[in-house]
Formats: structure tokens, sequence, C-alpha cells
């Protein structure tokens, strides 16, 4: 009998575990596989939170800290990504910690996440931002090719 309930969590551990990315409302992606235009144009808005969207149903969010405030000496990084749907808004929120002693440590101060506005459960009309439990506003909305 433990044998038999044994192998039945594996099993559904395991297909739990085998699932792809392509289904889900957003995903990561690493900004050395951007395109060379999105690269540029995230360098030249500075530091804050934008929105490219390309009219498809798919929205890059990105979360800039990179550029550091050398007269304050820190740098932002981000933690705790969350994206919820909640009375007809997505919710994107994050953490923002700064880091004094940055110089020689790799710092997650610029996170793109690309929305699959269709793969959420609910639909949503609105996005706002929450950094570190506040409310605050998009920094840019940027429409195009990406």
């Amino acid at each position: 009998m433990k044998f038999v309930s044994f192998s039945l969590m594996l099993v559904l551990f395991l297909s739990a575990c085998t699932g792809t990315d392509e289904n889900l409302p957003h995903q990561e992606l690493d900004l050395r596989e951007t395109s060379k235009a999105l690269q540029e144009s995230i360098s030249d808005y500075g530091n804050g939170i934008f929105l490219y969207d390309n009219g498809t149903g798919s929205t890059l969010v990105v979360l800039n800290g990179s550029v550091v405030d050398v007269n304050a000496k820190k740098a932002p990084y981000y933690e705790n990504i969350d994206f919820e749907v909640r009375e007809s808004t997505l919710w994107i929120s994050f953490t923002e910690h700064f880091e004094i002693n940055y110089s020689h440590k790799e710092l997650n101060n610029q996170l793109i996440y690309r929305i699959n506005r269709n793969e959420f459960k609910e639909s949503f009309d609105t996005i706002k931002v929450l950094k570190n439990e506040k409310e605050i506003p998009i920094t840019s909305v940027i429409s195009g090719e990406f």
C-alpha cells in the first residue's frame, strides 16, 4: 500500500515538473537574447518601469535599475516580482532594494518579462505597479516592434 501511494505521488510530482513555459501568462526573458533595438531602447530610457506593447497581445515589462546614482553610491535591484489579476487590473508587484557595495556583485537590476495577455485566467484592461507595496506610475509605455 505504501509503495502504491508513493508511486502515485511520484508520478503526480514528476508530471507537474515537466510543464513548458509557453503557456504561462508571464515569463522572464534574458536581456542578452532580446533584439539589439530593444536593448538600445532600454539603455536610452534609463531607470524605471517600462511597458513595450506591440499590439498583438504580448507586452514586455522592463524593470530597469541599471543606471547607478554615483552621488548616492548605491545600486537598485529587484526581488519578489509577481503578476496577479484582480478586478480587471493586472498588478505587477516587486520589492526594490539598494546595494552599496555593488562593484563586484551581479544584481537583478535589469529584468524583462513577457506578458501573454491571453494566457491569464482573468482578463484585464488596466495595468498597475506596486513597488515595495506602494502604487507607483509606469515610467513610460512604448509601442512598436520588439
